[in-house]
């Protein structure tokens, strides 16, 4: 089963279907932040190797007014505005 993102829901929604045999995937995992890791087909290896990554700590990228006033705020009290500030409901602040 594969994660597609279509443009008329929310977000992404599990569809059945095949994913495509050796594409690149990515994994999202939250917990305590949330991480992230992308998959990648290794011919040599003869299977995926994970490259991991802290994408909660990409800078939060807000749309409309609402999230706009947030990054204000999370920007006014620390600095600078992650996504995991805003996720976590601001608990460094």
């Amino acid at each position: 089963m594969c994660l597609r993102y279509k443009r008329h829901m929310r977000g992404l929604k599990p569809h059945p279907g095949p994913c495509t045999v050796q594409a690149p995937k990515a994994v999202m995992g939250p917990g305590t932040g949330l991480g992230e890791a992308n998959l990648f087909w290794d011919e040599e290896f003869g299977s995926y190797r994970v490259w991991p990554s802290e994408g909660s700590h990409a800078t939060f990228a807000p749309r409309g007014w609402k999230q706009r006033a947030l990054q204000a705020f999370v920007e006014q009290e620390l600095g600078y505005c992650e996504i995991e500030h805003v996720r976590d409901s601001l608990p460094h602040v």
